[in-house]
């Protein structure tokens, strides 16, 4: 809750319920801005995170195998045509790796939409076991 709150003074009560879902990781925006990336843990989190996602929040899920489902929220940055140019819903392949490189997920260094989005799409496929050393098949989705 401390880092929810140092990372997001704006936080409301119901923004809180976020912590309590799923593997949790913070990432700093090049520029500017916070990048939260929530990974469900089984199938009451994967539906807790499509009933609390809101406008702008981008969801991944794998396709082809049963897995967790990842929302990314983005705080004091506004999504807008220059900010998601060349990102679009849809199916997205992705090798997923035996082992995560921990520098990648490293919270100090700052990254773009497009490293935070490819972080989030290897979180999912390599949080499924069965994924772990393969090629698999994601869905993009951005409400």
């Amino acid at each position: 809750l401390g880092e929810m709150i140092e990372n997001w003074p704006k936080l409301r009560p119901r923004d809180v319920k976020l912590l309590k879902v799923g593997r949790v990781y913070w990432f700093n925006l090049e520029r500017k801005g916070k990048a939260l990336v929530i990974v469900g843990r089984n199938e009451e989190e994967n539906n807790i995170l499509e009933k609390i996602r809101q406008k702008n929040d981008f969801v991944l899920k794998l396709k082809d195998i049963n897995g967790p489902t990842t929302l990314v929220r983005f705080f004091d940055f506004y999504l807008n045509g220059d900010s998601i140019k060349g990102i679009k819903d849809g199916k997205i392949d992705v090798k997923i790796p035996k082992n995560l490189e921990k520098d990648d997920l490293s919270p100090e260094k700052e990254k773009t939409l497009s490293e935070i989005l490819g972080i989030s799409r290897l979180l999912t496929g390599w949080h499924c076991t069965k994924a772990r050393g393969r090629k698999v098949s994601l869905e993009l989705e951005i409400k």
